[in-house]
């Protein structure tokens, strides 16, 4: 084989990877924005949170986004870094009850040294919380127990 039939080869085999690729979902999928995936997601991440306090030993937060959450933990300087990337959903409206309380995240400081809303302790206690997520295709509600455990219907 010459070197330019060599490369021609490589080329068909890469563009059909690619397409294989995009229309399978592999590796190249996002993550979906349905209201089901999306419950699905935000109970990972209280499952997250709970599990790295408990095993911790230490708080771990969840900070409502006006577009999703994120995990936080304190640092060593004791303001709260990210754990991981911040869950955006787009196209979705979300309203937030914590502790009983309307929560707008659009209206809270997200200053690093600042508590966030929802707190999950060592020995497995969490901040009561509630989340509605709601997209023109449907709607569910998820909540948290005070075991911080999740139930989404």
């Amino acid at each position: 084989m010459t070197l330019i039939e060599l490369l021609v080869v490589v080329t068909i085999v890469s563009i059909m990877a690619l397409g294989i690729g995009l229309t399978g979902g592999g590796v190249f999928a996002r993550p979906s924005d349905s209201v089901r995936s999306l419950a699905d997601r935000f109970d990972g991440a209280v499952t997250q949170a709970r599990d790295r306090a408990m095993l911790g030993r230490r708080l771990v937060g969840l900070r409502p986004r006006p577009d999703g959450w994120m995990i936080v933990e304190p640092g060593r300087d004791g303001n709260w870094q990210p754990v991981g990337a911040p869950v955006r959903a787009r196209r979705a409206s979300m309203a937030w009850q914590i502790d009983g309380q309307t929560f707008l995240p659009r209206l809270a400081s997200a200053a690093a040294d600042r508590r966030p809303a929802v707190i999950f302790a060592p020995d497995g206690r969490a901040t009561p919380l509630r989340l509605v997520i709601a997209r023109p295709g449907g709607r569910i509600a998820c909540a948290t127990d005070p075991g911080g455990g999740v139930t989404c219907e």
